[in-house]
């Protein structure tokens, strides 16, 4: 396996797992009670899961990590990303009010 993704079959597949860490995230939040479901809403859920493994998978391959860190922090990515933009949304208020 190369050792950086070089078209955009390698990036799905890779971004695949951040899909299916984003899925295991939001069915766990609504088995726990924490998110009620809604289709749109897991839909858009792993849609942004895509976007943040994607992001993640671009930033490890571009620091000189191999190809199966990039799986991995894409998978954590996946799993971590609307907490990763609540932080950022937090930070930012928190910026702006100052």
């Amino acid at each position: 396996m190369p050792s950086n993704p070089n078209n955009w079959l390698q990036m799905l597949a890779l971004g695949m797992f951040a899909v299916v860490a984003g899925a295991l995230d939001f069915l766990h939040g609504v088995h726990t009670g924490r998110r009620k479901w809604h289709v749109l809403a897991f839909i858009l859920h792993l849609c942004l899961a895509l976007l943040t493994g994607s992001l993640a998978v671009m930033i490890v391959t571009e620091l000189g990590y191999s190809i199966y860190a990039a799986g991995a922090a894409a998978g954590g990515a996946g799993f971590m990303n609307v907490r990763l933009f609540e932080l950022f949304e937090h930070k930012a208020r928190h910026w702006k009010s100052g």
